[in-house]
């Protein structure tokens, strides 16, 4: 959801009885993306997914190329599904054997 909604329902006080619902706290913009590294692929999340990727270079075996980003405003809710609709393919910790059609659900995706 466009971050100038929760401004306009503020200042007019429109649906302010579910303003705490659409925008919390733990709400934490930024990119969920997917690293491919050899045959492997990483997921994370970062509110800068090139530089997160560069700081990873150094540890990758194959050095990583920054496949696709999707922009959200709750990252770790939007990494957890990812996670969670991956998990037959998890390899291990952010790590992942993706089959063509799950790597093109992922870049399907522009924002969640």
């Amino acid at each position: 959801m466009p971050f100038h909604f929760q401004q306009h329902c503020q200042q007019t006080g429109q649906f302010k009885d579910k303003l705490k619902y659409l925008f919390t706290e733990t709400t934490k913009p930024g990119y969920v993306y997917l690293i491919k590294n050899g045959s492997e692929y990483k997921l994370g999340q970062s509110k800068d997914p090139r530089a997160r990727r560069n700081n990873l270079a150094a540890v990758m075996t194959k050095g990583g190329h920054l496949l696709h980003k999707i922009a959200t405003d709750d990252m770790d809710g939007i990494e957890n599904y990812w996670k969670a609709r991956f998990q037959i393919v998890h390899l291990h910790k952010e790590n992942y054997k993706l089959r063509r059609e799950h790597i093109a659900a992922f870049l399907n995706r522009k924002f969640m």
